[in-house]
């Protein structure tokens, strides 16, 4: 029972557990000074998601096949779409979600860099921002900008009142914001997730 338990939590969480475990390595190395390759990082999110909706499909499926009554749920008794809508909605949503919350917030970053003439981020950040969207579920990947100008407009605040002076040349970088920041979010993530009951008027919201 106790394996049972353990194996049904990872499983359920399964995409709270690798954005937090993913997160945590890159925080690590990011304190230590260690250059990570965000390629890789997004490329990695995107095997291990995949492989895991793709792995749990076959198992749906053999479950369906094997059972007297829900085999009816597949061909030819079912259209097929209705399999790979089924399959889409418990096992790829959360994914494909992140993934638009992400290219929402890339067109974001490109923007504003944009009108700003490449003066408020990094060309790197955009990986970060991206990769970042990949672990928080969808809309709450979509604060991330806003968290992250918050935190920089109050470290500008704070700059000013310890110096008591204002530098208008003087820049804090978005770029160190950014893992601290999403793995906070992480954190608040899973706990909305467990918690949903207390937070039903974000229902609208998750897809």
């Amino acid at each position: 029972m106790f394996f049972y338990n353990i194996f049904y939590f990872i499983l359920f969480y399964f995409y709270y557990i690798v954005s937090f475990l993913v997160c945590l390595f890159l925080l690590i190395a990011w304190l230590k000074k260690i250059n990570i390759n965000y390629f890789n990082v997004i490329l990695l999110l995107f095997i291990v998601f995949f492989v895991y909706g793709l792995t749990l499909s076959y198992f749906q499926f053999l479950s369906f096949k094997n059972h007297h009554i829900s085999q009816f749920l597949l061909p030819p008794y079912q259209s097929i779409f209705w399999f790979f809508s089924y399959i889409f909605n418990h096992y790829f949503k959360i994914f494909f979600f992140r993934i638009i919350g992400g290219l929402v917030n890339l067109f974001l970053v490109y923007f504003i860099n944009l009108i700003f003439k490449n003066t408020i981020f990094y060309k790197e950040e955009y990986k970060i921002i991206f990769m970042a969207s990949l672990m928080i579920d969808f809309p709450l990947n979509l604060l991330l900008i806003p968290v992250v100008f918050f935190f920089v407009f109050l470290n500008h605040i704070l700059y000013f009142f310890r110096l008591q002076s204002f530098n208008k040349d003087k820049k804090i970088s978005t770029k160190t914001f950014w893992l601290p920041i999403v793995f906070l979010f992480i954190i608040i993530n899973i706990y909305i997730i467990k918690n949903l009951d207390s937070f039903k008027f974000l229902y609208k919201f998750f897809p």
